[in-house]
């Protein structure tokens, strides 16, 4: 519901200030949980520009979490995950593949129900908004310049103003989700310092509307490198049929190329002389490569570029924001519901972190882009547990079962207590727990084996199992507060 209040006294659970991927996921991941969020976003419409192009298979998989991957899909390009490196786009046929750590549909479906997808950035946030347009526990704020956030015991008041009136605004959350980008005001406010080269490359892109699959053909693939000396850059599809982006990294010390240069390079790289361009945008830029020294502190976190940013090289700069926002996200619901302590929270940083840092130092590598899928899904799925398909709800992948508590997947002769097991993560209310009884064959190859059982949280990571089942079994108030519902995956 997009609405211009989301309470009488101005009030929300999460404040989430940025509506880029990573606070579009954050805010969609939250009101699966039933959190009432504010969503603070200084454009007063949504973006139209491409940025990234690749969704991740880990990004599809949240995506499929929260029952948005569909929408993503019919929103994308149907090429291989791979790179093509050729003279021009017109010599695509003679044009050598190459691996930019990305799966092919065939590797995919081994390890994920989904796979990656080339999805412009601005279909991918409008698929969110389209998704979030139907979850009333999220308002919407368009026109938000935020300029600061004030921490109190046991609220943030987040102050700014309105970009079409000057007038002054404030709301009050019991949390704040900063995805407000590289130059976050709300990081700024906090006095967390970037570190690391905040002009990494210095690059010029031009955004096009041209009929460069005719000249491709059947050689479709995610990202053209283009070799010839005269038009030397890369060029991407970027979804609405005929839309591309031209790259070129012309290097710190070079000047600019104008956009009538940019062009003529772009006819040459395409192979056409007569190639019809109608340049949409054209731009100069230099991008970093740095990370926040603090992902945020009390009731204040750091997500998505607001926390991280990298060069374009690997494309892992949105997965990396999604992949973050969904951690704390889903970690702040359990807050909220009392399912457990702020302790939790503390794990953010501890995650994220040694992924963001990884993806940031490939992007620092001039050849960051060339990496096998195998080594990039490692840093990708990031511990979640294995993908099977079950005979469960017309063949359901493991991950498919994985709700908003926690997950108990157990063999066919596990014990009761084991399957009355719950997390212990201090809160007050113990959090709902799904049990998946998984057959003969599926627990062998789950890793559980016929007697075993594995307790994960919404992401599919394991969780610690309490330190005894002599306190289980004594019950300390945890087995009688929630009935356990049993899913039968057999």
């Amino acid at each position: 519901m997009l609405s211009d209040e989301i309470s009488a006294d101005d009030h929300a659970q999460v404040v989430v200030v940025g509506a880029g991927p990573a606070g579009l996921l954050a805010a969609a991941t939250l009101a699966r949980y039933g959190v009432r969020v504010a969503l603070l976003e200084r454009r007063l419409e949504g973006s139209e520009l491409p940025r990234a192009t690749v969704s991740s298979t880990r990004t599809m998989e949240v995506l499929r979490w929260l029952g948005v991957s569909e929408q993503v899909r019919d929103r994308s390009d149907a090429v291989s995950m791979t790179m093509l490196m050729t003279h021009t786009a017109a010599d695509a046929a003679a044009g050598v593949t190459l691996d930019v750590g990305f799966p092919s549909a065939e590797q995919a479906a081994i390890v994920s129900p989904e796979g990656p997808l080339c999805v412009a950035q601005d279909q991918l946030e409008a698929a969110l908004l389209q998704h979030l347009a139907q979850r009333q526990e999220v308002s919407i704020r368009r026109g938000w310049q935020v300029s600061e956030v004030v921490e109190h015991a046991d609220h943030v008041l987040v102050v700014g103003r309105d970009v079409r009136t000057n007038q002054a605004l404030s709301i009050r959350g019991d949390w704040v989700l900063a995805a407000d980008g590289v130059r976050s005001a709300v990081r700024q406010s906090l006095g967390v310092e970037m570190v690391g080269p905040a002009d990494a490359m210095s690059a010029t892109q031009l955004e096009v509307r041209a009929p460069i699959w005719d000249l491709v053909g059947d050689n479709r693939h995610l990202i053209y490198a283009i070799t010839h000396p005269e038009g030397a850059g890369a060029l991407l599809p970027a979804g609405l049929g005929d839309r591309w982006i031209y790259a070129l990294d012309h290097g710190a010390d070079r000047t600019p190329p104008t956009l009538q240069e940019t062009v003529d390079r772009l006819r040459i790289a395409s192979g056409s002389k007569d190639l019809p361009v109608v340049a949409l945008r054209h731009r100069h830029t230099r991008i970093g490569a740095q990370i926040a020294a603090s992902f945020g502190r009390d009731r204040v976190f750091l997500t998505g570029d607001a926390a991280h940013r990298v060069t374009p090289r690997g494309g892992t700069g949105l997965n990396t924001a999604m992949a973050s926002a969904f951690n704390i996200a889903w970690k702040l619901a359990w807050v909220v519901h009392g399912w457990s302590s702020t302790d939790l929270l503390a794990s953010y940083e501890a995650e994220r972190r040694v992924i963001a840092e990884h993806n940031r130092l490939r992007s620092l590598d001039p050849q960051g882009s060339l990496r096998s899928a195998s080594e990039a899904l490692v840093a990708d799925l990031g511990g979640r547990i294995r993908h099977l398909w079950l005979r469960h709800h017309r063949m359901a992948s493991t991950l498919d079962l994985l709700g908003p508590g926690a997950t108990m997947f157990v063999g066919p002769d596990a014990s009761t207590t084991s399957r009355a097991t719950r997390p212990d993560l201090g809160g007050p209310v113990p959090a709902p727990v799904t049990v998946v009884e998984l057959d003969p064959l599926a627990a062998q190859a789950f890793g559980v084996g016929a007697a075993g059982s594995i307790l994960v949280r919404p992401d599919g990571v394991p969780l610690p199992l309490p330190p005894t089942t002599t306190q289980m079994e004594e019950g300390h108030g945890i087995l009688a507060e929630h009935p356990l519902r049993t899913v039968d995956a057999r």
